[in-house]
């Protein structure tokens, strides 16, 4: 048995447990991707509607990162862990039979009752494998808590590819609800029965607040064509949002228990690093989605025919993951987000040109392009927001710093479709996809810009916190 771990057996049980449900978690945010042209036909929705199925997920995932951390060290993780899980089954359930029962709601509340247990299933998991084990042991069952992520990004797409062409787009969702019902058996049977430690406030009116905050913002943007870009509608949406925002920071700088707190973000080393995770994570949606969506609707592909164009990009993620966090050392994990910044700007400053008469290995190569320099991004990002902090406050600050990196998901679905929408009224779809990229290259060069400014010109390295893993 190695040493600082459980007993053998238990010990790889949890290992197992972790990276299952860390696999279930990631599986769900790739796999519907390239379904969803053939979803936006079932129910003749748009962009703007396509995005809410992706959003309706990403948004209760990034508002409840913070409020299940401290559920699981109040009422014990097994108790909702398990509980997340058959949520997940549920709302799993709940999204495939949609199609037949409950239309687009359905399948809208499902989305978001997986978004909820899947803020679950990767905060609790990642708690469990920090708690059971340490040294040596806590490095391996971490890379394979991660290693799981990563395999679920990879073969995500070409799963619900073949699952919408074989057996229609419901299969997708019909798929994980064994998933979800197996990590649950295995938290209730694997992890210790027992009560929380301690009395957890979980500060309902800031994640309240937040919540109001992110939906307002999403509203006005995927909205704002059908409704009119300066309707009462919308405008009031954006002061809502401003409004909820205003009121999360005074409850925030007043809570005796704040979910966030703000002092973190007097560190500049802090905020550019939330800044690259956020366009990191804005990337992978952005770029999956759009790319899709210009394959299958622009360009007549099939699900399984645009899987297999832009499987390039999961895969060179896959094998550069692993490595990232010692390129990140070896050159500083702040000139890295720099020259990631840089890289993934230019990746989608050539995305732009796409049209009907690319080459298909062209769109695979800019999608590889595209996809390496976000994979390097995610971590050297994570050890950079972490190095501030010390152990007893990495905690607080990985759990910021992750809501954050959901809010750019949330971002990178909603702004291509809002760009995509208003130019296609005008213009057509042509030019509304060259307009969808571009949105891309804008967002990473306005977070380029505030990144040199918030670290220096001169970016100097500095190192994460010992044993700090890259998330």
């Amino acid at each position: 048995m190695t040493a600082g771990s459980r007993p053998a057996a238990p010990g790889g049980g949890l290992v197992l447990l972790a990276a299952l449900a860390s696999f279930t978690a990631n599986l769900d945010l790739s796999i519907v991707n390239l379904a969803l042209p053939v979803i936006g036909k079932a129910f003749g929705a748009g962009q703007a509607e396509l995005a809410w199925v992706v959003n309706a997920y990403v948004l209760p995932y990034a508002v409840s990162i913070l409020a299940v951390g401290r559920l699981g060290d109040g009422l014990g993780h097994r108790r909702v862990l398990a509980a997340g899980a058959s949520l997940f089954a549920l709302g799993s359930l709940i999204a495939a039979v949609s199609g037949v029962a409950g239309g687009y709601p359905a399948l809208l509340l499902g989305r978001a009752m997986q978004g909820l247990g899947g803020s679950a299933l990767l905060t609790i998991a990642l708690a469990v494998v920090s708690a059971n084990f340490t040294g040596e042991a806590r490095g391996v069952a971490l890379g394979r808590y991660f290693a799981a992520g990563a395999g679920a990004a990879v073969v995500g797409p070409l799963v619900g590819a073949v699952l919408a062409s074989a057996i229609g787009w419901p299969g997708i969702f019909a798929s994980q609800v064994p998933l979800g019902v197996l990590v649950a058996v295995l938290a209730w049977r694997l992890l210790p029965a027992r009560q929380g430690t301690r009395h957890v406030s979980l500060d309902a009116p800031a994640l309240v607040a937040a919540t109001i905050a992110l939906a307002g913002i999403n509203v006005a943007l995927l909205q704002g064509e059908a409704w009119g870009w300066t309707s009462a509608a919308i405008l009031g949406a954006w002061a809502v949002a401003a409004l909820a925002l205003v009121a999360f920071v005074v409850r925030e700088r007043t809570a005796a228990e704040p979910a966030v707190r703000l002092a973190i973000f007097r560190s500049r080393g802090f905020v550019a690093s939330a800044l690259v995770g956020a366009a990191a994570w804005f990337g992978i949606l952005s770029g999956s989605i759009q790319l899709a969506i210009y394959l299958q609707v622009g360009r007549g592909l099939g699900a399984l025919e645009a899987a297999l164009v832009l499987v390039a990009w999961p895969l060179v993620a896959a094998v550069l993951f692993p490595r990232s966090a010692a390129i990140a050392r070896r050159f500083g994990p702040e000139r890295t987000m720099t020259a990631c910044l840089v890289a993934a700007a230019i990746a989608a400053a050539l995305m732009i040109g796409l049209d009907g008469a690319t080459p298909l290995p062209v769109v695979s190569l800019l999608a590889a392009l595209g996809g390496a320099p976000i994979a390097i991004a995610v971590t050297a990002s994570t050890l950079r927001a972490l190095a501030d902090f010390p152990p007893a406050e990495a905690g607080v600050a990985s759990g910021v710093f992750n809501s954050l990196r959901q809010v750019g998901a949330s971002l990178g679905v909603a702004i291509p479709a809002a760009v995509f929408e208003l130019v296609a009224a005008s213009s057509g779809p042509a030019a509304a996809t060259s307009a969808a990229f571009a949105s891309r290259a804008v967002v990473f060069g306005l977070v380029l810009v505030a990144v040199v400014g918030l670290l220096g010109a001169r970016p100097r390295a500095s190192a994460a916190p010992a044993g700090a893993p890259a998330t």
